[in-house]
């Protein structure tokens, strides 16, 4: 936050953070406004948002904690990725309880070239082995997360014209970007969804070898 344009933000001042995928709704900027205003606790507020991953209407069916806010007198003195962390975890300096309807998280979204690239990139290199990559698109499709340590479905196909998560405005942005959009949930056969288990099994050796090489 040591920009040129700090000089003109107040000690007061409530500031919100996040990562360019993650977007704050309307009520959760009304709720920390209520929130700090009726009180002067130099505690963070995390907002609880859906997340959508690899499309924008594959929802994932566990929340995503995101956007941050706090006031800016107590964010300057802390460094932003540890808030970002103690807000996954921990939560030493937030408030106990998130904000509900904070918003949306769009991950990975972008197709399987942008994924596979993320994967060979990122911090996570657990994932990256052949295997892994080897028809990681044609699971997403059938709403397995490659991701996730359950074995079974944990993506939901969600309509953009029907579903009540969206208002209007965001419904004609997120409909103008055709390529985003999953049709419909593939099937996978009995040998495909048997690999997902084993994948579960090679990813879950390959954290608890990083683990322990970690310790030594």
């Amino acid at each position: 936050l040591h920009h040129p344009f700090a000089e003109h933000i107040k000690g007061d001042d409530i500031v919100l953070f996040s990562d360019i995928d993650e977007i704050p709704s309307l009520d959760f900027i009304k709720a920390i406004k209520k929130n700090f205003s009726s009180n002067s606790s130099s505690r963070f507020y995390i907002a609880e948002q859906t997340e959508f991953k690899y499309f924008i209407n594959l929802m994932s069916l566990s929340p995503w904690y995101g956007t941050i806010a706090g006031r800016y007198r107590d964010i300057s003195k802390i460094s932003l990725n540890t808030l970002k962390v103690d807000s996954k975890f921990k939560r030493i300096y937030f408030n106990n309880i998130p904000i509900q309807n904070g918003g949306f998280h769009f991950s990975g979204c972008g197709g399987e070239k942008l994924l596979l690239s993320k994967i060979e990139s990122g911090g996570h290199q657990e994932f990256n082995f052949p295997y892994m990559k080897k028809n990681i698109f044609k699971r997403i499709c059938a709403g397995y997360d490659s991701f996730s340590m359950t074995p079974g479905k944990s993506l939901k196909y969600i309509d953009i014209n029907t579903t009540n998560f969206f208002d209007t405005k965001l419904k004609r942005i997120l409909l103008s970007h055709n390529h985003l959009i999953l049709r419909n949930l593939s099937k996978l056969n009995f040998y495909e969804s048997f690999e997902i288990l084993l994948l579960n099994v090679l990813i879950f050796f390959k954290r608890a070898i990083n683990k322990i090489a970690s310790l030594l």
